[in-house]
């Protein structure tokens, strides 16, 4: 059997690994594609990523009260949090914590949303929170900015987005009381938050109370049952002695008249006495039914952040030079269809054309305001027929970008005024 023979400089260098990048990871076209021209050899130096906080950092001014942040804890998603002071450490927002003779900084933050949970996090769990697409921009630049494919990949697995079902709705409340945050300042933030924890433990003080109260009202009333004498019992059991055979007698005299019984029930005998087992009605369904509604009607079930996704695909599309309206609206339904499936294992076999232009155009008028050129020739004199709800739409948005027009020239001639 022959074999390769390899000469001495070969064997002198070893193969370099391959590294896959996560699927999973929400930002695209990050990565450079591989050339099958042959890698030079070139002595490695380390290089730091400019995202990446160092954990042994000693600045303690870092962050502060009241300041909005990105937080990741664990295999949850990043999530919007308030750095905020613990009351059972002293009333501090800040520690060191020595491990394996090295010491790590961290922050006491409080997790937006209905939980009020908490946590003590490294500065490398730590961003500063501005939007969530200043943190997919920051992401981006991040991994477009290291030197090497493995740090890139590295980077795409810290900052991906992989939000689930169940946590979606949540998810998205918290990106909300983050956004209504940075409009306030850092002592408003902080005197809100502190009156929304003395309003929760007030009321759990106050269900804590109830509860007790409740306990004792049920352990007097099990007393008081319990206090029942052996004759009441013993009465009570001659009664229900009675009733049987009182039973079974008329159901032996009156045995030709018995009730007529559907034919979905189940019939059991026994002796002289008959008794009817009528069935258990199901409604199990295996998908509600708004979801349902929405698949038929071809709608595609997103939340915003998906959305937004998208938006942003079309934004920054490789092709965004030339790309034209059918491209784009092929491009959002592919999008939609991969995310409703990744979500309900439901494929969509279309989506309508009217999502497109409310969910997409109209809901984020960013998109058209940069592609002008897919509505030009539509005639804003002539209001369409209203039976053409594309038509309308059409025309609605290319009123949106000549009003955008105006505004513009309006700017440039105050600065030249000026």
């Amino acid at each position: 059997m022959a074999t390769d023979q390899s000469s001495p400089e070969s064997t002198s260098q070893k193969r370099q690994r391959r590294l896959k990048q996560d699927p999973q990871f929400v930002f695209e076209h990050t990565t450079t594609t591989p050339t099958t021209d042959p890698i030079p050899i070139v002595k490695k130096q380390k290089t730091k990523s400019v995202s990446i906080t160092n954990e042994d950092t000693s600045d303690a001014n870092l962050y502060q009260p009241g300041d909005v942040v990105w937080s990741k804890l664990g295999s949850f998603p990043w999530w919007p949090a308030l750095i905020y002071r613990s009351d059972a450490d002293g009333g501090t927002h800040t520690r060191t914590l020595n491990s394996n003779n090295k010491s790590k900084r961290q922050f006491f933050v409080y997790f937006y949303g209905k939980y009020l949970e908490y946590a003590w996090l490294s500065t490398r769990s730590l961003l500063k929170y501005a939007g969530l697409n200043d943190f997919i921009q920051h992401a981006e630049a991040a991994v477009q900015q290291v030197a090497t494919k493995s740090e890139q990949v590295e980077l795409a697995n810290r900052y991906q987005l992989k939000v689930s079902v169940k946590k979606r709705v949540q998810w998205d409340e918290a990106i909300e009381l983050a956004d209504h945050a940075l409009t306030m300042t850092k002592d408003e933030r902080i005197q809100e938050f502190k009156d929304l924890l003395n309003d929760v433990q007030t009321k759990n003080n106050n269900r804590r109370r109830k509860i007790v109260i409740n306990k004792i009202g049920q352990a007097r009333q099990y007393e008081k049952d319990t206090m029942e004498t052996d004759t009441e019992r013993q009465e009570d059991e001659e009664q229900v002695t009675k009733n049987k055979s009182d039973r079974k007698s008329d159901i032996k005299n009156n045995d030709k008249h018995s009730p007529s019984v559907n034919s979905n029930t189940n019939q059991h005998t026994n002796n002289n006495e008959v008794e009817y087992e009528y069935p258990i009605s199901s409604n199990n369904q295996s998908f509600s039914y708004p979801l349902n509604h929405f698949i038929q009607a071809n709608i595609p079930p997103l939340s915003n952040y998906e959305q937004k996704q998208i938006v942003e695909g079309l934004l920054h599309h490789p092709n965004e030079q030339n790309i034209t309206l059918d491209e784009a609206q092929k491009f959002a339904n592919e999008k939609a269809m991969e995310i409703v499936y990744e979500n309900y294992y439901r494929r969509m076999d279309s989506i309508s054309s009217e999502w497109f232009y409310d969910s997409i155009l109209l809901k984020y008028p960013s998109i058209v305001f940069k592609y002008r050129s897919w509505f030009t020739n539509i005639e804003l004199n002539t209001i369409p027929n209203e039976t053409d709800a594309l038509q309308l739409k059409q025309w609605q948005i290319a009123l949106m970008i000549q009003a955008r027009i105006k505004s513009e020239q309006h700017q440039s001639q105050s600065i030249n005024n000026t």
